[in-house]
Formats: structure tokens, sequence, C-alpha cells
């Protein structure tokens, strides 16, 4: 770089020689500097003025096919062959202008002449190289170079010049519009032809030795890249409005157009593929097969053969594209000189494969020859010379030797359906027993032998069968063996093999085809089933035998107990031998409840106690209370059971001996802790309630609730003679009761409470409290805002008394509702002993005949005669119901004198006070032992003020509403948790059928 006082800044090589300016400045150059690895210049003049600026060199280069020249470091010129990537690099020590490339020719254009190079000859595998043949001594000044065999063409705007390498202008032509594009299409030397393309949109074919150029296409728009084929018969252009268009030159009319082009090429090796770049794509067309697109940054320059050459960034780059979609159109279309055409340009060996047997496979060998000697496939070539030599002959099957073809590609299922079309069914049976394709075989074997008995070289198809078996025994091909062993009437073999490799499915399918007298062998298969526990199949296999006993066995061997229930069912025989098995199914499964049904129902009632006992232990050591209860009821059912049996056993044999006899000693253990465990049920069921309340952070009960609840089982505990139940805690229900008697103004039991408090061990977090409220309760009046009120005799008694569950003057029971545990306004009573339970039961049960049903409360009448319900309030005969038929009941109810007696007698009553009572306001409870009587209920407050329920299993009464309310959410019994099925779809519960309930209502029990 040099500058001074002619104010440039000029650029010379090392040599001196002058190259170009590059700037021109306002004064004088006193200092010029190139920044390291860049184009940027900064410049200092004598002004003062410092400027930096971005040196640009235009790109010159040129192409002719496969040869690529371009300018490097300014005077130098590199030819590159595209295809080999060699290059030579060409030395001018000038200032290079333009470039131009034509086969042997090389032309580049100097400052002062053009120097014209010719490719010296050389042999395959020697390097490139150029020498100088003449130069050019003039400076000719054009937009463009184009070099041909023997003439040089520059072009300047509108025209067109021929200089031959002598210098001398020889031709010219001047067009209508500039010149925007030049391509040499070829010719003989000294005659090619140009195409050029005008901003008018014109494009002319130029001979170099005519005078007119011919007009080939007018274009709408400025042309900005043109092509022409290989065949020169199609001509492809890129307009100005990037947009692709290729021409019939015949008829000018466009073939094809498409959009987002910049660069358009044929490809020089065959005649209907071309590609266009633009928009950062890559498109090739073939045909009229759909365009092919690829990613590509740059624009195309060339396309030859299976490279596309790519201009990006100054630099040239070679792109191998695939072939494959084109090459898979052709043979599409069966057009396999096409296609072998295109697998020329350049594919993959399993592309030309695929041609090969393509070709092969439609017998045209002589495509099929050349693809598989380019593969090198001698297998297939040696086939070829065998098709060949066939088809010489004049009674050739082309069918036939399609056949082997598909054979020959492993094809065997085609191959065996040509050759059968064929007629040549003998040579698909060769093939598969050469393949040990047995199966296929017998079936080939079969068609041809139309049900007749064939044998093929001495053997019949089941000998053909047997002896394929065997072989596939000996491979380790069980399956394909079973099937021949099946096929060989051999079923005992066939499904010994199916069952030791647990091929159910396949062995199932196999017993459906079998007769139902082939006993042996549906029972071996059975037997299988069994053993891999398939009960499905096993099951559908005894049924098909119609053996009763032996699916009865698979069911309980099986656990399918729903089924076999539901099979005693319909063969009460071995409806007794199912219990046990699934007792002990239903404990080891965890199901401990219906355990003990069925340990009971199989008659081993030592098994259910002691699961019954286990199950107790367990709930109380895990805190589930409710359970411990529910279980312990089920215990004293148990022990009621048994003392109900023993009585009926002794009853019968003093019936035979004609002998009285009394309860045993046994009976009498049996009730007594029939009645302990049915006390401890309750207990604990009423204490689940209180230790959730204090144990968990939210509690549903009310402080009513847990006050009466508290008070029943500390009426219970608190007799000497009542132990307390492992689990339950004094102190517990004592603490739980002090919280609520403040509030509900029990303030003499509260005092009582936590004086029984202060003699106890108390939790830590307890004993501040428990002191401090003890001191603060006696600030309190010493009295209880309610007493306990005896409905037997009215008397108020203490809510805590020494006589518990009993009132202090009459010593009548108190009766609880078991959910809230309120006391019941229930009065005990007995009936007549000439009236028998099941006569009691009748007469409540039953209406009245004479009269309507009523009932008197204060003056307050309610009569109910079935069809309709009347109040009379204040009436003058307010009688009936209560005036006559209850006045044994009322004037022993009213009756107090009983002197100082604390246990008053029990209310009995005669039959016709017992048939007036209301059936809703009379309960009963029987355990069904002649040594304990059935007790007797009935409601004081008339059950449209105070309904009562009563459960029909455990038979514990309840208030109606809460019964209710706990039944909607749980559907069962709160005690015995007997199913309530009235309340079911309600409660939303799902019900699942019990195998105990289904034979429950059998004939078979």
């Amino acid at each position: 770089l040099i500058g001074g006082s002619n104010r440039h800044v000029s650029l010379y090589t090392k040599d001196g020689k002058f190259l170009m300016h590059m700037a021109k400045m306002a004064d004088w150059v006193w200092s010029v500097q190139a920044r390291p690895k860049t184009l940027q210049l900064a410049i200092g003049c004598n002004d003062g003025t410092l400027v930096a600026c971005n040196a640009m060199y235009n790109t010159v280069h040129g192409l002719f096919q496969d040869r690529y020249a371009h300018r490097d470091t300014m005077t130098d010129v590199i030819v590159q062959d595209l295809i080999t990537d060699q290059k030579v690099r060409i030395k001018t020590r000038d200032y290079v202008k333009k470039v131009a490339v034509y086969r042997g020719r090389l032309a580049i254009q100097l400052p002062t002449c053009v120097l014209i190079y010719e490719e010296a000859k050389r042999e395959v595998g020697y390097e490139m190289s150029y020498s100088l043949v003449t130069k050019v001594e003039q400076a000719l000044d054009c937009n463009l170079i184009v070099v041909t065999a023997l003439h040089l063409v520059l072009c300047q705007e509108t025209r067109l010049q021929l200089y031959d390498f002598r210098g001398q202008k020889i031709r010219e032509w001047v067009l209508e519009a500039s010149i925007r594009y030049i391509r040499v299409v070829g010719g003989p030397p000294g005659r090619e032809g140009l195409m050029v393309g005008l901003r008018s949109g014109e494009v002319f074919k130029i001979f170099i030795d005519n005078h007119f150029p011919i007009l080939v296409v007018k274009h709408a728009l400025p042309i900005r890249c043109l092509d022409l084929s290989a065949s020169r018969k199609k001509l492809a252009l890129v307009d100005e409005d990037q947009k692709v268009f290729v021409y019939d030159m015949d008829t000018n009319k466009v073939l094809f157009r498409d959009g987002k082009a910049n660069s358009v090429a044929w490809n020089t090796n065959m005649e209907d593929m071309l590609c266009y770049s633009g928009d950062k794509c890559l498109s090739i067309k073939t045909g009229d097969f759909p365009v092919h697109q690829q990613p590509l940054h740059g624009f195309v320059v060339g396309f030859a053969g299976s490279k596309i050459f790519c201009l990006h960034s100054l630099e040239m780059q070679t792109i191998e594209v695939p072939q494959s979609p084109s090459l898979y159109e052709y043979l599409n279309l069966n057009r396999f000189d096409k296609a072998y055409a295109v697998a020329c340009l350049g594919v993959t060996e399993g592309d030309w494969r695929h041609l090969a047997i393509a070709a092969l496979s439609a017998l045209k060998t002589d495509v099929a020859r050349k693809a598989f000697i380019r593969i090198r496939d001698v297998r297939y070539l040696e086939l070829l010379e065998r098709i060949e030599a066939a088809r010489q002959d004049p009674d050739c099957n082309e069918s036939v030797l399609k056949a082997d073809i598909l054979a020959f590609q492993s094809k065997f299922s085609e191959a065996a359906k040509a050759y059968q079309k064929a007629g040549q069914g003998r040579k698909a049976v060769e093939m598969y027993l050469d393949l040990r394709d047995w199966t296929a075989a017998q079936e080939i074997v079969e068609k041809i032998s139309d049900g007749k008995e064939m044998k093929y070289n001495g053997m019949n198809t089941v000998d053909l069968l047997k002896k394929q078996a065997e072989w596939l025994v000996d491979v380790n091909d069980y399956k394909a063996a079973a099937d021949m062993y099946w096929g060989a009437r051999e079923y005992e073999t066939a499904i010994g093999i199916l069952g030791e490799h647990k091929w159910l499915d396949e062995l199932i399918v196999k017993v459906r085809k079998l007769d139902k007298t082939k006993r042996t062998e549906l029972l071996l298969a059975a037997q299988y089933f069994e053993k891999h526990k398939s009960h499905a199949h096993a099951k559908e296999v005894y049924l098909k035998m119609e053996d009763i006993e032996a699916l009865m066995r698979l069911h309980v061997k099986l656990d399918k107990w729903q089924e076999a229930f539901a099979l005693a069912k319909t063969n009460p025989q071995y409806a007794k031998s199912i219990f046990l098995p699934y007792a002990q199914w239903l404990a080891m499964n965890d199901r401990f409840e219906e355990a003990q049904r069925a340990f009971h129902e199989a008659g081993r009632p030592d098994q259910s106690l002691f699961l019954l006992r286990q199950l107790i232990e367990n709930a109380v050591a895990k805190n589930r209370y409710n359970d411990s209860g529910y279980y312990y009821w089920l215990l004293a059912q148990e022990h009621l059971k048994m003392a109900v049996d023993s009585n009926e056993r002794n009853q019968k044999i003093a019936h035979e001996s004609k002998e009285t006899k009394g309860m045993t000693t046994r009976e009498g253990r049996l009730l007594k802790r029939y009645l302990d465990f049915n006390e401890k049920a309750q207990l604990y069921h009423a204490y689940h309630s209180l230790f959730t309340s204090e144990s968990q952070p939210f509690t549903t009960l009310s402080p009513q609730e847990i006050f009466d609840t508290s008070l029943f089982i500390l009426r219970n505990i608190s007799i000497d003679k009542t132990e307390v139940p492992y689990g339950v805690s004094v102190t517990h229900c004592l603490y739980a009761l002090s919280k609520q008697c403040r509030d509900l103004g029990a303030f003499k039991l509260c005092r009582k409470v936590y004086g029984r408090l202060g003699d106890l061990r108390l939790p830590k977090q307890w004993r501040m409290n428990v002191e401090l409220s003890s001191l603060t309760i006696r600030t309190s009046q010493f009295s209880d805002k309610d007493d306990v009120i005896c409905v037997r005799c009215g008397s108020a008694n203490p809510l805590l008394s020494e006589r518990g569950s009993a009132c202090v003057v009459c010593g009548h029971k108190f009766t609880y509702s078991f959910i809230s545990f309120e006391i019941l306004p229930l009065v005990e009573f007995a009936v007549q002993k000439d009236i028998t339970d099941e006569a009691a039961e009748k007469l409540i049960a039953e209406l009245p005949s004479a009269s309507p049903r009523s009932h008197d409360n204060g003056g307050v009448q309610f009569t109910d005669d079935g069809e309709a319900q009347m109040l009379n309030i204040g009436g003058d005969d307010a009688g009936g119901f209560d005036g006559d038929n209850n006045d044994s009941f009322t004037r022993q109810l009213n009756n107090m004198d009983h002197g100082t007696s604390n246990q008053w007698p029990m209310i009995t009553v005669d039959a016709k006070t017992l048939a007036g009572f209301n059936p809703r306001e009379v309960f009963s409870v029987s355990c069904g032992h002649k040594a304990i009587p059935t007790r007797y209920f009935k409601s004081i407050i008339s059950h449209l003020d105070n309904p009562i329920v009563q459960c029909r299993r455990c038979q514990h009464t309840f208030n109606e509403e809460e019964f209710e309310a706990y039944a909607l959410q749980h559907a069962r019994c709160p005690v015995c948790r007997v199913k309530l099925p009235e309340y079911q779809k309600e409660s939303g519960a799902e019900q699942e059928d019990d195998p105990l309930e289904m034979m429950a209502s059998d004939a078979v029990f």
C-alpha cells in the first residue's frame, strides 16, 4: 500500500507492479496501514483527517462444466477440477481483471493484455497443468469476457464483440437491451454457440460464425440465469422474480415452473434432470416426478452426474446428491433403461441391487446383467446364465423362471404360489423339503393330493409330518414340532410339548378341536392348565369332559371361590368340601371375618374361636377398638351357638331316653362367656368413639355424645365384679368426661371425676390441667344441671352411681342407643308364664281386629286403622288404646307402693294388654336359649315423638335418626355390621358378592 502527493492510496505487488487505486483522499496521504488478517485500512492525511475504510474486491471467476477458475491474491489464477478436486495455480505477476474458461482454454484479462492458456494433454493419474499459448496485446475494456476454442467474446452492455487470439475484431452483435447473462453451450471449434439472456426478458442463441442472433424465448421479466439441456431441446431460466421456468425449445411452451430460485443448471449427463437453488434450499427435478429438496447455502453453478457445484462465500463446493428417489420413481413405472441411466449418475450399492433384482424379476436380463456386474454379485450372474439358457428352449415357461427368481430371493411363500400357479407344485414341495419347512410342504402335498392319499418319495402326509416333527425336536424348535405331531395325530406328544413349555394359548386352540371322547388327551391338557394355573382353560376342558368333581377341585386349588360356590349351588353334594379350604384361604389373605364364618360353616368352631381371639388381640394392640367390639360380639355369638347346639343335642338324647335333663355345666360356661363377651363388645364399641375423639385432631361427636359415652363406660365398669377390658383406659374416660362436665353444667359430677383423677397416675401433659381445673371447679355450685330420670319409677338418679346402669330406687336397668349412648325411654316388662315367646311375638305383631289401634298420651289420642291416621287432642273419649288395653301395664307402671325395696318387681302383662301395644313401641331381645329368657321393652313415649329402631341381627336399640344417618353413610349396623341393602344405594357403597351369602339362601343347607 502506497500513498503520497497524488492523494491516492494505491496497491502494488512486492515487485513494485501497480495493481489498482484503493482510495482517493482530499489531501496528501501521509500514512496508510492495513489491519492484520482483515480487509480494513487506516489512512492519515495532510489535513489532519484519519480515515478507516473496508477494502472490497469483486469476485473474478469463470466456470465451464467441471472446470472452475478464480482469482487469488489479485495476481494469481487458480484452476480447479471439480470432479477430482485437482488445482493448479497460474501466476501472472499483474492485476487480474477477468477470467474465462472453456474446455482446454483459459483466458486471463490483465490491464494491458489478455493471456490465453491451453491445458496440457495428460494421462490418467497425472497432475493438471496449463501452458501459455498466446497473448493478445490489447487493453480490452468489457463487462464480461468469454473464451472459446479460437476466439474471445467481449460483452459491453448491449454489444457483443468477437476477437481472435491475435487481437483482431472479427464480428460484433448489437442487441436491443443490456445483456444480463452469457453461457457458452459448446460446438465445433470456431462455430461455438452462445446463449444470451437480456434485461428485456429475451433469450438469444448466437453462433459465433453467424452475424444474426436467433431469438429462442421471449420471457416477460429480465433474465437472471439460464442453462441449456444436454440435448439442446430444453431451456431453463431464472427471472428477476426468482422464479425458474423450463421451456421447450421447439414449441416455446413452459414445461415446468417453480418459485424461490436464484440459479439453475441442467445435468450434463442426463437430459431430464435439472437442479436449482434458492431460499437456502436445493431442488432437484427429474422428468415428471415431484421435486426433491434438501438444505443448501449458496447458489448452484453446475450439475454433472451426482455432483452439484455450489458457490458459497467465494468458495466453490462440490455436493454429492442422492439419485435414489429418481431411481425408485423410474422403477415404479418399469422404465428400467431410465432407471439404469439414473443409477449410472451415482447411487448406493443397495440401490444398484434393488435395480438389478427388479430388472431380473421383470426378465430384463440386459439391465440386470449390467447392474449385477456393477455390484459384482456372482451368484446372480450365474442365475442369469441359467435363465438365459432356459429361455432358449421354445417350451420355456416364464412363470416358472419368475418363481425360481423369487425362491433365489428367499421369497419362498411367493415362489410356492408362483410354482403352483404355473402347475409345478412338485417344485414347491422340493423347495420346502430343502428348507425343512414341513408345514408348508404338508399344505402343498394336501392340495396336490386333492383329498386322496398321496405318497411323495414313499411317504404319505402323516409320515412326512412325523419326520418333520422329529427333526424339529432335534433342532429345539418345539412349538413347530408340536404342530407337526398334532398334524400326525400324535395328540399326547403334542400336548406334552406345549404343556411343558407353557404355550397355553396354542394348547387350548388345539384342545378345542378334539372330540370329547378323547378323554385321555383332554385330561392331560387339563392337568397342564391346572399346573400352570390357567383356570379359564382348565375349566373349559373339564366342562367339555363333563367332569364336575375335577372342576370343583380345580376351583378350590386355584382359589376361584365365586365359581366354586356357584357350582356347589347346582351340585349340592360337593358343597361341604369347600368350606374348610375356603376358610383357610380367607385367613391367609387377611379376610378374617369371612374366614371365621367359613370355619363355622365347615364345622370347625375351634378354628373359628382361635381366629377370633387372635383378631381381638391384634385389634386391641392396634387401638382398633371398634373391630375389637365387633370380634367380641362374634365370639359371643359363637359361644351362644355352641350352647344352643349342645342344648338341642341333650334334648334329643333326653327325648329318646324319655328322661328329663337340665342344663349341663358346659352349657352354663358357654352362656356365661356369651354374656361376658357381649358386655365387652358393648364396652369396646363405646370406647372406640371416645378414644378417636381424644386421639384425633378432629371429631364428629358432640360434647353431649362424648359425655353420654363416657358415662356409659364408667357405669358399666363401676361395679366391683366387672373387670375392665384390656386396652380400655378408665383414665381416658374420666379425662374425657371432665372436659365436658363444666360445659354441660354437671359441676357435682365434675368434682367427683377430678377427685378420682387425682388418685390416678396421669400423663405429664394432663396433670397440670387436671390440678388447675380441680381447683377452679370448687368455685362452681355443688349440683348437676340435669339428673338421670328413671323411666320406670320417675326417680332422679345421680349421673354416676354405685349401681352403674341401674336405677338407685327401683333397680330398673337403663337401655341405651348404641350410637350416641343416650338413655332410651324403654321400660322392661315380662309376659305371663302361659304365653310363649312365639305367641308373644305374634300378639305384638298383629293389629287388633275389633277396633283401630290408637295411642293416648295426656289427652292426646293417635288412631291408626290401617287406612287413615287421626290425632285427637283433648277429646272427651280419649281412651281406647290406653284406657282399655293398656290398663294392666299402666297400673303397674304407676304403682309406687313397693316399700323400701330397691329392686321393684318386673311389670307383667297378659295377652290382652300385649295385643294392645303398638308394634313400633315394643322391642324384644332373645338369644335363642331357654336358660336366658326373652326380654321385652316398651317405649313410654310415642314413636312419633321419639322413634326407636332395633337391629334385626344383634338386637341393639338405636335412636332412629342416628341410626339412619349412620346407615346412609355405611350401609350397615354399627355394632354387628350386618349389611343393610335398603341403604346401600343411597350410601354409594360397593356391594361385593360373598360366596357364603350366595349359599345361604339356597336349599343346600
